[in-house]
């Protein structure tokens, strides 16, 4: 894994309404022969976990004014006991937030790992993690349901804010849907000034997107 990795990628998240940065989600930066979508589909969860600890490490290092910070976990590793107790006990005093990143995923789950699922979410709020849901669509509304856990945060998916370019009422109506899930609404997606007017009278909180310029981090040393 470590061959692969040069560092991070912070992205920052605004308040819509100023564009002021209130945070960033820590993005995985692979060297150039390493494509992206590859590297992580051959993670396994004890793997992804692994990651996550050495990417809230990372994080600790970056000084910022800025207290929200997000990384990426996936549903396999967030209905395992065994790996989310590794994470309370290795990250939890870096309160790095976790982005549970693949929603799609519930549907999948059985009884007993959405009943797991949930007791992991509540272990890990009560240990002080943020805990937000990434990519929402509004097909998930009845498996987020089931779940009946409130994260602190969601993000509503980019494709939402593209197909919605031209219709406001729907993109208004899709943060509407999203806030039973979480108070805090954030819209992934925008990458120009007529992207973040939208935004911005959509009825979200807060904005992401290639509009803002990332920071990058190398890792000071080699993954071990």
């Amino acid at each position: 894994m470590s061959d692969h990795i040069i560092g991070s990628r912070f992205q920052p998240i605004v308040l819509l309404a100023t564009q002021n940065i209130v945070g960033h989600e820590i993005l995985t930066q692979l060297n150039s022969t390493t494509r992206l979508e590859y590297w992580f589909i051959q993670l396994t969860p004890q793997m992804a976990c692994d990651y996550f600890i050495t990417q809230s490490r990372l994080e600790r290092t970056v000084e910022s004014a800025e207290s929200l910070r997000l990384i990426n976990l996936p549903v396999a590793v967030l209905t395992h006991y065994a790996l989310v107790q590794k994470i309370i006990h290795h990250a939890n005093h870096f309160r790095t937030g976790i982005e549970l990143q693949d929603p799609d995923e519930l549907a999948r789950l059985t009884a007993d790992e959405m009943c797991q699922l949930r007791t992991n979410l509540s272990n890990l709020k009560q240990a002080g993690f943020t805990l937000w849901l990434d990519d929402f669509k509004p097909q998930y509304l009845s498996t987020l349901t089931a779940l009946n856990h409130t994260f602190d945060g969601v993000k509503i998916d980019r494709s939402i804010l593209h197909e919605c370019r031209d219709r406001l009422p729907t993109l208004r109506h899709t943060v509407q849907e999203a806030k039973p899930i979480a108070a805090i609404v954030l819209l992934e997606g925008i990458e120009t000034r007529r992207d973040v007017k939208l935004a911005q009278a959509s009825g979200a909180l807060l904005g992401q997107g290639f509009y803002w310029p990332e920071k990058q981090v190398a890792f000071p040393r080699r993954l071990q």
